[in-house]
């Protein structure tokens, strides 16, 4: 096999030949790209560069060298004539965004061809004028209540992690719609959103707290694992959680009656933390699901009285069940007994 082969067959399972192609052309019209040629450099790219999203600049005189810009973001340049490379380092880049990658690399070549041509120091070359203040290094954090909607945010579609949070009394942020389609963790703080539409349709993680408005899980996608949730008053079911949770923290909240937890959702959440928390039927439910790594904490209030019954059976296994519900039936809770 070709050594060329053999590399792309290396960055396939990385990039998407059809993203790298489309990616590489459309860089090929940004004026980042065109400043380089106007610097007297040309693109010397071979056909086996472009099918893997390479870029390669060449030029001419004692001060010319040749750089070479990479689809997973590395940026390396070496003399002419010299099979020796030197890593050059470069803004934070994305997770996933290659165009928006070549953007600040190609800006980053040409500041270094500008300053190599014109003798101007690089520290004293214009900066970069719209620098993505959202996002640094696949990590996306939006900490101003000001922003009305997600839409037309230069984001990602994927990312590590999407930090929403206001920090003032009144969010104006009413939804997630613009929000990448995948992220490994989600933080949702003290946003006025009433759903969570638009939430990323991929991820592992998903925190919410003190999102006071809003009513339901429901969009929560179905292979979320973690999902921590407190302070959302106006939550009365827990009914949206998928099957795939295998962890849930919930924390100062009531929810009305727990009918179908155990049975037709969160079968197989593996550690159950609740504190400060109360239902009024249903309790018994907790039983099914509950372990060693089980751990519960009763709000204050008419629910208090169940809830130490039912603490005081939770790692006690099926037998333990039918104990609770005997005794909560006997302490006048029969409510409570349902499953």
């Amino acid at each position: 096999m070709k050594l060329d082969d053999l590399l792309e067959g290396v960055q396939e399972p990385l990039f998407p030949k059809e993203e790298v192609l489309k990616a590489y052309e459309e860089a090929a019209k940004l004026p980042e790209y065109k400043r380089i040629i106007n610097l007297g450099y040309s693109d010397i790219s071979t056909k086996i560069h472009k099918s893997r999203g390479a870029f390669s600049f060449g030029g001419m005189g004692k001060n010319a060298r040749v750089y070479k810009i990479h689809a997973h973001g590395m940026l390396r340049t070496q003399a002419i004539g010299s099979d020796r490379f030197t890593r050059i380092s470069v803004p934070p880049l994305t997770d996933d965004n290659m165009l928006e990658n070549y953007k600040r690399m190609l800006r980053r070549v040409g500041d270094i061809v500008e300053s190599r041509t014109t003798g101007v120091p690089l520290k004293h070359l214009p900066k970069d004028p719209n620098p993505n203040k959202y996002v640094k290094n696949g990590v996306i954090e939006i900490n101003d209540s000001d922003i009305t909607t997600l839409e037309g945010l230069p984001l990602p579609k994927r990312a590590k992690k999407l930090d929403i949070a206001a920090h003032k009394e009144t969010s104006k942020l009413k939804n997630l719609i613009g929000a990448p389609d995948e992220v490994q963790d989600v933080w949702l703080q003290q946003l006025e959103i009433t759903s969570l539409e638009g939430l990323p349709k991929k991820m592992k993680t998903l925190y919410i707290y003190s999102c006071k408005r809003l009513t339901s899980l429901e969009g929560l996608p179905p292979d979320v694992e973690t999902v921590r949730l407190s302070y959302c008053d106006n939550i009365r079911t827990l009914e949206h959680l998928p099957m795939s949770l295998t962890s849930l923290t919930i924390g100062n909240l009531v929810i009305p009656t727990l009918e179908g937890l155990g049975t037709k959702f969160l079968k197989r959440c593996g550690t159950l933390d609740l504190w400060h928390f109360a239902t009024r039927s249903h309790g018994l439910a907790l039983l099914l699901i509950s372990n060693k790594k089980t751990r519960l904490s009763w709000h204050p209030g008419s629910e208090t009285d169940a809830g130490k019954i039912i603490h005081r059976h939770v790692n006690d296994g099926r037998g333990g069940l039918i104990e609770c519900q005997h005794d909560l039936i006997e302490e006048g809770f029969p409510d409570q007994a349902k499953i």
